[in-house]
């Protein structure tokens, strides 16, 4: 069955969409430093136990490409927000509207922003992971975009039709939709 939802994100939405996406990319980047002091210390720790010139070195060349990447990701974090508002500026100022039709196997959109209409089609293999929060889906797709869907933006019976949109996304047997619904 097809399902339709016509999301309106404000810009305040939107900019946090896009500064949680940035962040959760930049996260990556501890993985690297992680790995690097798993390397770096203990090479470092031998060669002063041994007193090895070239393993007390090869530990330094280590310990300062991460130093390297500490200093990149906190750049990155200092200039994420400005980098959001500067290169999203029509987005983050007006807001978008997503128009959505959920098909059994693919997804239309029609993105509006400031007069300006795009299409785009994906298949749910195109699609990551989705999270449910109170009001609205995010869905992250494999190129790391995200997209909100609102729940008050599905039409007509609104329970059945979020019941569909769930039926359809299930066809990508990859797919879970994580809940992320807050229990009081």
């Amino acid at each position: 069955m097809v399902v339709h939802n016509v999301s309106n994100i404000t810009g305040e939405e939107a900019y946090n969409s896009l500064l949680q996406a940035a962040k959760r990319n930049l996260n990556k980047n501890y993985i690297y430093l992680g790995l690097g002091l798993c390397l770096g210390v203990p090479v470092m720790v031998v060669g002063l136990v041994e007193k090895n010139a070239q393993t007390i070195s090869m530990g330094a060349i280590v310990t300062a490409f991460l130093l390297a990447i500490a200093v990149f990701i906190v750049v990155m974090l200092i200039r994420i927000p400005k980098d959001i508002k500067k290169k999203n500026k029509a987005v983050v100022e007006n807001g978008v509207s997503y128009d959505y039709q959920f098909k059994e196997k693919s997804c239309d959109i029609i993105v509006s922003n400031n007069g300006k209409k795009k299409k785009l089609s994906y298949i749910y293999l195109d699609f990551k992971k989705v999270f449910e929060y109170e009001d609205y889906f995010e869905i992250r797709l494999v190129s790391k975009e995200v997209m909100l869907v609102k729940k008050e933006g599905f039409t007509e019976e609104k329970e059945k039709m979020i019941e569909f949109f769930k039926k359809n996304l299930s066809s990508n047997q990859k797919l879970k939709i994580v809940n992320k619904i807050k229990t009081k």
